[in-house]
């Protein structure tokens, strides 16, 4: 698949790990060679302003995030340096490759890519400078956002607004996104809290729908009241950031949970170790 809506931001020089680690929700240090760890930049009330993938290359790393963000997660980077001594810099792509790990495209050490870790298994990789591609190893965009889909992957602007969510509604949690062990970041008093005190009150879920769903952003209801929202939506399939108590309830006592009408059905993610 190409994606053609990315950008990278590349933070580098030698007190980039440090600038990092005391920034953004992600342990740096848990980065492994060729993988993209989810990570987010909070506001300081611990809700997400920018999310994005994080990679790196000894001291260098790399951003993954939307094109449509990029310019304000840049400004804030650069807002937060201060006397650090890093150089902050933006790479526009024309598009990245989404590919399958077991496919035959060749990869070499001339080829900047990593491992997208928030997909169970790790088996799609972006591939973000390359000399030649075949199609026919490319994830199609319907497949990816399955993908996305049985994951529980939310991207901000698609299936949430910026400042709109904490990181535990969109299972950072679960994903490895969050370090409740690294010390003080923006916004960690906040999100620690809600985990020391689980006091979770939504969550991402996979739904299911017995007819084609609507478009992403339909309310979902039980008797009539608001549980949660659709993200992403493919066919049947769908993402949802729902009031995870109330979905709960409703499975207890088999209230109807519909969206404009249409029952559904929620499973989890396959990377997550909560209950319905």
């Amino acid at each position: 698949m190409i994606l053609d809506d990315r950008e990278l931001i590349i933070v580098d020089g030698i007190d980039a790990a440090y600038f990092l680690q005391r920034l953004i929700t992600t342990d740096i240090h848990k980065i492994g060679e060729h993988e993209m760890c989810p990570g987010a930049l909070l506001s300081h009330q611990g809700k997400i302003l920018f999310d994005f993938l994080i990679g790196r290359d000894k001291n260098v790393f790399f951003i993954d995030i939307s094109r449509i963000f990029a310019d304000a997660m840049f400004r804030k980077l650069t807002f937060y340096k201060l006397g650090s001594n890093i150089k902050i810099s933006r790479k526009e792509l024309p598009f990245i490759l989404l590919v399958l790990k077991n496919s035959l495209f060749k990869i070499d050490s001339s080829i900047l890519f990593f491992y997208d870790k928030r997909i169970f298994n790790s088996n799609i990789v972006r591939i973000y400078n390359f000399r030649d591609y075949t199609k026919s190893f490319l994830l199609e965009r319907d497949r990816w956002n399955i993908i996305r889909i049985i994951n529980g992957i939310a991207e901000i602007g698609l299936d949430f607004m910026s400042g709109s969510v904490f990181p535990h509604d969109i299972n950072y949690d679960q994903i490895g996104g969050i370090s409740f062990t690294k010390g003080c970041y923006i916004g960690q008093e906040v999100v620690s809290r809600m985990e020391h005190r689980s006091i979770i009150v939504r969550r991402l879920l996979v739904v299911r729908g017995e007819k084609v769903l609507p478009s992403s952003n339909a309310i979902i209801e039980v008797n009539n009241k608001f549980v949660g929202v659709l993200g992403t939506v493919i066919g049947h399939q769908a993402i949802a950031l729902v009031r995870i108590d109330r979905i709960k309830m409703a499975i207890s006592v088999n209230d109807p949970i519909t969206v404009k009408g249409i029952k559904i059905f929620f499973s989890l993610p396959v990377n997550v170790n909560f209950t319905l």
